[in-house]
């Protein structure tokens, strides 16, 4: 795979000014912080025994779908090749 002519890395900037949900709803206080979604992520993770490897390879869908078209699952136009590909999408999940 490759970036197509004048592509590359996302230029955009995703950080939020929450100024507008404070005015419209004063009165509200979120019940989570930060740190209480991070423990739960992280218990989660441990609960599921997802490592880090886990997040390197067949979480990254660039290096996952190279991977299935080195194997021959995938073709140029990312579909599924049979026999040996899945045909449905819970399929490919379980295969993957």
């Amino acid at each position: 795979m490759r970036y197509a002519d004048g592509g590359g890395p996302d230029p955009r900037c995703y950080r939020v000014d929450c100024g507008k949900l404070a005015s419209t709803l004063p009165d509200f206080r979120p019940e989570w912080t930060v740190r209480r979604g991070m423990e739960e992520l992280y218990d989660a993770f441990r609960h599921h025994e997802l490592t880090r490897e886990a997040f390197t390879g067949t979480y990254v869908r660039i290096q996952h779908l190279q991977r299935l078209q080195r194997e021959g699952r995938l073709d140029a136009s990312l579909r599924w090749r049979t026999p040996g590909g899945a045909h449905t999408a819970r399929e490919a999940r379980t295969r993957a």
